[in-house]
């Protein structure tokens, strides 16, 4: 069984004139032997994996996959796409 290591990202940067806290995000990574390193988002749903060097930092490269996979961000004015719902 690998050894997952829990992390958090910042997402969204805090604005206090905007008063919004800001938004992190909740991970876990995996790093092999191989250098492998698995990432999964907080629910368990795999964000991704990729070979890393021996050098490199897991916990910045985890961070930098989940950010990735969290997507662009909304600002004001920007259109909202709601998903399409069927009538029953």
């Amino acid at each position: 069984m690998p050894d997952w290591i829990p992390f958090r990202v910042t997402v969204r940067r805090p604005d206090p004139d905007a008063k919004d806290p800001g938004q992190i995000e909740e991970g876990r990574y995996c790093l092999h032997a191989d250098g492998l390193l698995e990432v999964e988002d907080a629910n368990g749903r795999p964000m991704g994996s990729g070979s890393i060097g021996p050098h490199d930092d897991a916990l910045a490269a985890a961070r930098n996959r989940l950010r990735q996979r969290h997507g662009k961000h909304l600002t004001f004015g920007d259109p909202i796409h709601y998903p399409r719902r069927g009538v029953v």
